[in-house]
């Protein structure tokens, strides 16, 4: 195999490369955004409705909307800071793939590096959106546990 084979051979395979971080990025950006936007219109959904169908009735807002209320405003404060959350790991994630350039087909030293300062943050809102999200479920569970406890 010649100098110039390897050459292309070299030039195919950042290609490749490039179109699958391109590809990654499309597909991560759809998937994440489909799932969180389900996750807390669901969550903001149970909550609302936890709080406005026992206000219907005078008697259970006495009751159980009393005890269950906070739980329910506390979880639709962690559904929002949930999707806040998301939102920023979605545009760090979006600043992350700033270094992908056509270039790097040409040759490495256009090769991204990837901010590692960048990449934390990434990580770091990931699981505080996940963390998040599974506490506005904790609270979903205990505003029905108090509903359950106060009914007669």
């Amino acid at each position: 195999m010649t100098d110039d084979e390897r050459e292309k051979l070299g030039i195919e395979a950042r290609r490749l490369q490039y179109h699958e971080f391109q590809e990654t990025k499309r597909a991560a950006f759809q998937a994440q955004g489909e799932y969180g936007r389900w996750l807390i219109v669901s969550l903001l959904t149970i909550h609302g409705a936890a709080v406005l169908l026992p206000a219907q009735n005078p008697e259970l807002v006495k009751t159980v909307l009393k005890t269950t209320f906070p739980w329910n405003v506390v979880g639709v404060l962690l559904t929002l800071a949930c999707g806040f959350v998301a939102w920023v790991n979605w545009t760090l994630l979006a600043r992350l793939y700033d270094d992908v350039t056509p270039g790097m087909i040409v040759g490495t030293e256009h090769w991204p590096t990837f901010n590692r300062r960048t990449l934390c943050w990434v990580t770091l809102t990931y699981w505080l959106a996940i963390g998040f999200g599974l506490v506005s479920v904790v609270c979903v569970v205990g505003a029905a546990w108090k509903a359950y406890a106060t009914l007669p």
